[in-house]
């Protein structure tokens, strides 16, 4: 007798992702998300307020969710332990939406821990001051750690025939009132070409020390004025640190995998007068950058479920 094999293929199209309700207690908001979405996004966009100091890495704990109807997906951690989980705590950070759910945001997930730790003090009324730098400096106030000066040398003639480091450091010292400095070896050896470029009209870039004694380092030497130019860089959170009221683009390498990190920092840039800001990707050949900015550019995190999906199963 013969055996017959018969090979069945199923094929589903027009596949629709359904749409979740979710509950946020105490505050009572439900939104509607699409199933997948992040629980973390979801209470961004419901307007509520959840802890997530790491950026939604999963890895410092605030975010403590607790699930009271409903089931979600992932949300587990090393941060929780056997009583959070035998309890329905998860991490909102870690969690998606499956189904319709209620979950409630405890205290301490929705304010900081060091909130509980601080003594109540008498509430006052805060003020915002613009400063002037430009004063406080003349005042000796404040000065910058790194600061960009133009600076106009006086060419070399029959009478007038120092070294070109021995010129700019004098310069300084007369009109800028800067003292005990030092230049980087490749600054020595591009100084005499980057003089004669603009005939002697140069920014220098200076790097002045945390500790009194030191010495403030010239690390950069251009032709013309070029102050107004500055490129910061921060190896830190990108929805942290330094403003970028004044920044000309924003380049983006190797960037958080968080759709809230992007979009803050980016943020960071815009003002009443500036609403659209120029952003730049660097993409390294063979990388994972150009999924994540597929993702995050659509409000949505890069998971460890997009990393598997793209390359696990290769």
């Amino acid at each position: 007798m013969r055996r017959e094999s018969r090979l069945w293929l199923i094929f589903v199209f027009g596949a629709r992702m359904s749409r979740c309700k979710v509950t946020f207690l105490p505050h009572n908001r439900t939104v509607e998300v699409s199933e997948g979405d992040s629980l973390i996004r979801t209470a961004l966009q419901a307007g509520v307020h959840i802890n997530a100091s790491c950026g939604g890495e999963g890895v410092c704990g605030k975010c403590r969710v607790l699930v009271e109807k409903g089931v979600i997906q992932d949300g587990l951690s090393e941060r929780l332990s056997d009583e959070d989980r035998e309890k329905n705590y998860r991490l909102a950070c870690l969690s998606h939406v499956s189904e319709d759910v209620t979950v409630r945001i405890p205290a301490e997930s929705s304010i900081d821990r060091s909130v509980f730790d601080k003594q109540v003090t008498p509430r006052r009324t805060a003020s915002i001051k613009q400063m002037d730098f430009d004063s406080l400096k003349e005042q000796g106030l404040f000065i910058p750690p790194v600061e960009k000066i133009y600076l106009e040398l006086i060419p070399p003639d029959a009478q007038n025939h120092m070294p070109d480091v021995t010129r700019l450091i004098e310069h300084l010292k007369l009109k800028g009132d800067e003292h005990k400095l030092e230049l980087t070896l490749p600054v020595i050896r591009s100084l005499p070409a980057v003089l004669r470029e603009n005939d002697f009209k140069v920014t220098v870039t200076l790097v002045r020390p945390v500790r009194s004694d030191g010495k403030s380092q010239i690390t950069k030497v251009q032709p013309g004025d070029t102050t107004d130019k500055n490129i910061a860089l921060q190896i830190v959170s990108g929805r942290e640190g330094i403003s970028l009221r004044k920044a000309n683009a924003l380049v983006y390498y190797n960037i958080d995998f968080s759709a809230t990190s992007y979009w803050q920092s980016r943020d960071r840039m815009t003002t009443k007068d500036r609403l659209k800001n120029d952003i730049y990707w660097i993409f390294s050949k063979g990388g994972i950058e150009s999924d994540i900015y597929k993702a995050v550019i659509k409000k949505k995190d890069y998971t460890l479920t997009h990393f598997r999906r793209k390359f696990i199963n290769l």
